[in-house]
């Protein structure tokens, strides 16, 4: 194989992203595969991972992407000049049914794949409240614009009963949904206001509902800290998918930056 051999290029788009799905069109040269992300079995970390390894000059490489009932293979097979050999196909096909097939330079695929995925949370098509996993500490500061350490230094000196009715205000159903009321305010001290108030149905209703949800009647004061730590750390919403506006890989940053495979690619 010469080096300037001629190689397909590759493209990632977003087309929806809805209840934790991420639809997403991959293209190889005129080859097309529609590839359904689910935040179940969220394929993210594998594709980081995927592409992490192609940078070690890995023999051949691939992974899975379940999708729920169905899945697709990807797999890569190292040639010369940081060019690979990439397949995807159809996972447990009795018929093989194979949807891409072609060179592509390691390179382009990576800064393709992995930029395209950090650029698709500045889309107006992708909702992260439809996607990506989202911490009770993470809500919080977004509400109130405080940062962890100022969120957790006003939690420290709350009584346990305090603590329980902040917490079950914020997330009354513990893992599914934020409560709409607490979206009206703005800072910590107003929330808490709001949760210790009497006639506080989201309190009651979720003690009803979920009465091991959020109780911290039995915090082990020695390590109240740690565990307030741990609870903002909890999931606060239904989605599970890997946050795209955080997205970071040190090695394909790396990568990258230099120099490596730029010559063979003209």
């Amino acid at each position: 194989m010469k080096m300037n051999e001629k190689y397909d290029p590759v493209n990632i788009e977003l087309l929806r992203c809805e209840a934790g799905w991420l639809d997403v069109q991959l293209q190889v040269g005129s080859q097309i595969c529609n590839v359904n992300f689910s935040h179940c079995f969220d394929p993210i970390p594998d594709f980081i991972a995927w592409m992490e390894a192609l940078t070690t000059d890995v023999m051949r490489c691939g992974f899975e992407i379940d999708e729920e009932g169905s899945g697709k293979d990807l797999d890569a097979v190292r040639g010369w000049y940081g060019r690979y050999f990439l397949t995807i196909k159809k996972s447990y096909a009795d018929i093989p049914e194979v949807f891409i097939s072609a060179r592509v330079h390691r390179r382009q695929l990576i800064e393709a794949i992995y930029r395209g995925l950090q650029n698709f949370s500045r889309l107006e098509k992708y909702n992260p409240k439809e996607w990506a996993f989202e911490s009770c500490g993470e809500f919080l500061a977004k509400l109130t614009g405080s940062n962890q350490e100022e969120i957790l230094f006003f939690l420290l000196p709350l009584s346990k009963p305090e603590l329980t009715c902040f917490f079950r205000t914020v997330l009354p159903s513990h893992l599914s949904c934020f409560s709409e009321e607490v979206s009206k305010f703005n800072s910590l001290p107003r929330i808490l206001e709001f949760a210790l108030q009497p006639d506080n149905e989201i309190v009651k209703e979720s003690a009803k509902k979920y009465p091991e949800g959020w109780s911290f009647a039995k915090m082990n004061e020695d390590n109240r800290k740690e565990e307030l730590i741990e609870s903002l750390q909890e999931q606060a919403n239904s989605w599970e998918g890997t946050p795209l506006h955080t997205l970071r890989s040190e090695i394909l940053e790396t990568y990258l930056a230099s120099d490596r495979d730029k010559e063979s690619m003209e």
